[in-house]
């Protein structure tokens, strides 16, 4: 069973004869790869993942992933399933961290840490260490300053070490010993470090790769540390002495070991290199990925006395590519139903785990018998060629593409793309040399180029519509003229349209070493002079960074009031000032929000009204209650909380005040499913107006014996749902208004510091229609929104950040509504210091949809 993160994973299994491990194939008798099964429960996309072999999983095949659910994972085979089934169970969830979860390793067990260790990392800039009993982290490693990217293990090749390095946005690396920080690696990088590994302790080494397209060579004095455990590396050498290695033309996302001082490294310039400790220069180039290339990952053949004869590679071009070592040659391509390929990791029984933006975790295998049966090989099949690749559609000539007859041809090499013309449709088809064929990958869309403007001059530029702009040595869509900052020369920006706005925008900040502030304005700057790019038809899932569906910041144009024109944000009124009050200040309201954002959640509108119910549930412990409740309540019960009751019927307006009497005086047990049943029905007009009449067991008191700091948690919870559901009618409304101060009374009790999830929505559920309230009715006292202004920032506050996405949107949507009632109620939550409460969740480690409300009513200060 799951702990930490519950009920969320499910698996699809493939068929085993066997549970015995079959031993694997040398890199000189490759065999190919197919699915074996595939792991679902994660939300979001999963960007990492690692083996985990501990005596607590019985040294099984195990699987941890970290995700932008902000959660990370540890799946155990089935081996013992009753169907003989070899699937993965989700067997642990850990849910510590407050933004995505963007790294993850394992470290094997030894003296200090017998059980073995899970570290994750992610946004929040923390490092957690778990052991496998428990999803409650065991130590809290704290010091990197940005986002925490890059997690591995450090020891003798084959195993994880005994030590942790860490690698971050804030340029450096770290390293861990005993959970603590022994070595800092400073000012090598000029940007973002996004992975780092040790060597075998006789080489002393650290190896670290940057945003910086450089790899750097770290070397280590060691010593002996505090505990008696000799060979400990103590201090960084000298920055003179660290080596450079140069040879990516963009950078360097990930690193991996290989036996015999040798490593490789893969980069955003499409290719992976091979490189020696004790040379300066790569030892061979693996060109074949299309796109990004983000991990890479090593198998030791147990053929070869542990060398490495092959290793996976994880792209942006939805492949994962498996290589030879010893030639250099693709040996297969793994096309994925997905956009991006984000994780790769071998398991200790060599099979291959890939994970990407579709927030599933695929494993595939060389084995027969661990291949998954034939109809969810022929569903996996199907969703790789109902996918669509992104291409750049305006200056191909569609017409000159073969037909389907140049499938009739074999491919040249293993992985090589063609796309073909069938009607009006392109396909993109894959050459496959385990099936000798050609096998169907997606259906490419693209977009017309657009009008744009030819470079060469001053402001904003790219190239003709006709043909490409040479930049750097490279060909570009675009290459766009932008001025930074006044007073220094102007920088160029070049973009392909198959590149994702963010991913350009990024590589410009980090080549040129501008604020991080300024990402999403580059990105929409590239946005409004390229054109829309390309879109990717994918099914349910969509990467929120590099999808269609992806995460765009104040969408739309902002024109800065110019009549509909572009507005550069780097230069002019509408240029970015750190520190600034916001840009353009005209219509928009703030930096990066359109009137067309603003409208989206200013006012919001959208009354939170609590209708789901566990009916099997509740009807269940009504039976068990059957002597304490009221007698015909289980009868009566859909009428009065799926349907509502009808007008005039006597015999249910008793019930109803019957059912409020028992919850107030009845025995204890009688109250939760009670005020379950009443806070559905006052959903419906007849049943709140009962509830309502003045004489009767009235909702004020439901209220003041529920939402009393003395009741329990999920008695609270109901009672604030029931005060939500209230807004649901006219009559609800009504009494809201009358009794509002009596209710900020009530509310005002509660410790909102409480980390339950379903109490934080329940009671911003009652606070956002509370301010609904507020901002629609004239009738509401004048005092009423400063008053819920205060209960507002005391939830922020006091929850910190273990406030929820979904209950912080709602607070925050709350405050909006309450700065729109009267001028003054700006000044109150500016001095209540709201303002800075609220920016925080316009971090794009929060949802999409809080992330655009916070920046919408950060804006309104």
């Amino acid at each position: 069973e799951s702990r930490g993160c519950q009920g969320k994973a499910r698996t699809i299994q493939a068929p085993s004869q066997s549970q015995t491990e079959v031993p694997m194939a040398s890199a000189s008798t490759f065999r190919p790869y197919r699915l074996s099964c595939s792991l679902l429960g994660h939300e979001k996309d999963v960007k990492a993942l690692c083996s985990v072999t501990s005596p607590a999983l019985s040294g099984a095949a195990c699987i941890a992933s970290a995700s932008r659910d902000r959660t990370a994972r540890v799946w155990s085979p089935d081996l013992a399933a009753e169907d003989g089934a070899v699937g993965y169970t989700e067997c642990l969830g850990l849910c510590s961290h407050a933004g995505y979860v963007n790294a993850v390793a394992w470290m094997d067990p030894c003296d200090w840490c017998p059980g073995g260790l899970l570290y994750t990392a992610g946004m929040d800039k923390v490092i957690f260490a778990f052991t496998l009993d428990s999803p409650e982290p065991v130590a809290r490693l704290e010091g990197h300053e940005a986002n925490v990217c890059g997690l591995s293990c450090a020891g003798p090749h084959g195993s994880s070490g005994r030590q942790l390095l860490s690698a971050s946005w804030d340029r450096t690396a770290r390293l861990w010993r005993r959970n603590r920080c022994v070595a800092v690696f400073a000012g090598g990088h000029e940007a973002a470090v996004w992975s780092a590994i040790s060597f075998d302790p006789e080489e002393a080494l650290v190896a670290t790769a940057g945003a910086d397209r450089q790899i750097k060579l770290w070397p280590m004095e060691l010593g002996t540390d505090k505990d008696g455990e000799t060979e400990l590396p103590q201090q960084l050498a000298k920055p003179s002495s660290v080596t450079t290695l140069s040879g990516h033309f963009d950078a360097v996302r990930g690193l991996c070991r290989l036996p015999n001082r040798r490593f490789v490294s893969c980069s955003n310039d499409a290719t992976l290199r091979l490189w020696h400790l004790h040379a300066t220069s790569s030892q061979m180039t693996f060109e074949g990925h299309a796109g990004f290339v983000y991990a890479v990952a090593a198998l030791p053949d147990p053929d070869a006395d542990g060398d490495v004869l092959h290793f996976a590679s994880a792209s942006e071009d939805r492949t994962c590519r498996l290589w030879s070592v010893e030639t250099g040659a693709c040996l297969q391509a793994l096309t994925m139903p997905c956009q991006s390929i984000w994780a790769v990791c071998w398991l200790v029984n060599g099979d291959l785990a890939v994970a990407g933006s579709d927030a599933a975790i695929r494993v595939f295998t060389a084995e027969a018998h661990r291949l998954a049966p034939p109809d969810l090989l022929a569903v996996y099949e199907a969703e790789v060629a109902d996918s669509a690749i992104p291409v750049k559609i305006g200056d191909l000539d569609t017409e000159k593409l073969p037909g389907p007859e140049a499938l009739t041809r074999a491919g040249q090499r293993e992985g090589q793309v063609i796309m073909v013309r069938r009607g009006a449709k392109i396909e993109a088809h894959q050459w496959s040399n385990e099936e000798a064929k050609w096998q169907k990958v997606g259906d490419v869309v693209g977009g017309e180029g657009g009008e744009t403007v030819n470079s060469g001059g001053g402001g904003s530029g790219g190239c003709g519509s006709g043909g490409q702009t040479r930049f750097e040595g490279q060909d570009y869509d675009f290459v766009f003229t932008v001025d930074v900052e006044e007073g220094k020369p102007p920088l160029k920006l070049p973009y392909n349209r198959t590149e994702d706005p963010w991913f350009a925008a990024q590589r410009f900040i980090d080549k040129h070493l501008l604020p991080q502030a300024y990402l999403d304005q580059v990105a929409q700057f590239i946005r409004t002079n390229a054109g829309e790019t390309p879109t990717i038809s994918q099914g349910t899932y969509a990467d929120p960074y590099t999808g269609s569906g992806r995460y765009i910041p104040g969408s739309g144009t902002s024109d800065g009031g110019t009549g509909g024109g572009f507005s550069d944000p780097f230069t002019g009124g509408n240029r970015y000032v750190p520190g600034g009050a916001g840009v353009g200040g005209g219509a928009s309201g703030g930096r990066g929000v359109t009137p067309e954002l603003k409208a989206k959640y200013l006012p919001y509108k959208e009354l939170q009204i609590l209708s789901a119910g566990n009916m099997a549930g509740l009807r269940k412990k009504l039976g068990e209650l059957a002597a304490s409740v009221p007698a015909d309540l289980p009868d009566r019960l859909g009428a009065l909380v799926e349907s509502g009751i009808s007008q005039g019927d006597s015999a249910d307006a008793r019930l109803i005040l019957s059912i409020a009497d028992t919850a107030l005086n009845g025995v204890s047990d009688c109250s939760l499913p009670l005020l379950d049943v009443l806070r559905m029905a006052c959903r419906f007009p007849v049943a709140a107006q009962i509830l309502l009449e003045s004489g009767s067991a009235t909702v004020a008191q439901l209220l003041a014996k529920f939402l009393s700091p003395s009741s329990s948690l999920p008695c609270q919870m109901l009672a604030a749902r029931l005060l939500a559901n209230l807004a649901a009618t006219e009559a609800g409304k009504v009494w809201l208004v009358g009794n509002f101060k009596s209710v900020l009374e009530l509310i005002d009790q509660l410790d909102f510091a409480k980390e339950n999830a379903g109490w934080q929505t329940a009671v911003s559920s009652a606070l956002c229609n509370l301010s609904q309230l507020v901002q629609q009715q004239a009738e509401c006292p004048e005092s009423s929104a400063d008053r819920l202004l205060e209960l507002l920032h005391r939830m922020l506050a006091k929850a910190g950040s273990a406030l929820k996405d979904e209950p912080a949107f709602l607070v925050v949507v709350s405050v909006g509504n309450l700065l729109l009632t009267r001028p003054g109620s700006a000044v109150r939550a500016k001095d209540l210091g709201l303002k800075p409460l609220l920016h925080r969740f316009t971090d794009t480690s929060y949802s999409v949809r809080l992330t655009e409300a916070a920046t919408v009513v950060s804006c309104q200060f």
